[in-house]
């Protein structure tokens, strides 16, 4: 009885489409990761994202690096707050914004596609949520009305 040796299996997620130029030049992003990565007797299965789980996927991102960030203010800006509340809230505002900075500062979205998007997004969002607040409290900040600490 001959025993058969399990080949090893892989699965590749691509959520950036093929090119023009890398379709015509390595017959797409797949087999360019496989040629690079992949070995003998090794079985590579892909899957590619659909475009509409990119917006999912990106909100989820947006969530999960940047929620501190988002929740550090009070959900209603106009809600009336001690100058002292405010200058605290900006402090921590200030703190989660510069910790989500340094750690997003490295990653690489290669898609300038989804980069855009995720920027726009992002700084959309970030604006709405202290922008408001800021209008509403920067008077009981004092003198240094941009640096809270």
């Amino acid at each position: 009885m001959v025993e058969q040796q399990k080949k090893k299996r892989f699965a590749l997620f691509l959520i950036k489409c093929d090119s023009e130029f890398v379709k015509k030049v390595n017959g797409g992003y797949f087999n360019i990761f496989v040629s690079t990565c992949g070995e003998d007797g090794e079985q590579w299965d892909l899957f590619r994202v659909h475009e509409a789980n990119v917006n999912q996927y990106a909100e989820k991102f947006e969530k999960l690096a940047w929620g501190k960030v988002l929740t550090s203010l009070p959900e209603n800006p106009a809600e009336k707050i001690t100058p002292e509340i405010a200058k605290e809230l900006f402090a921590s505002f200030n703190e989660e914004l510069e910790a989500a900075y340094r750690k997003q500062i490295s990653w690489v979205i290669p898609d300038p596609k989804l980069r855009d998007q995720t920027k726009i997004l992002l700084s959309q969002t970030l604006m709405l949520v202290c922008t408001e607040f800021y209008e509403i409290n920067r008077f009981g900040l004092g003198e240094n009305t941009f640096n809270a600490r």
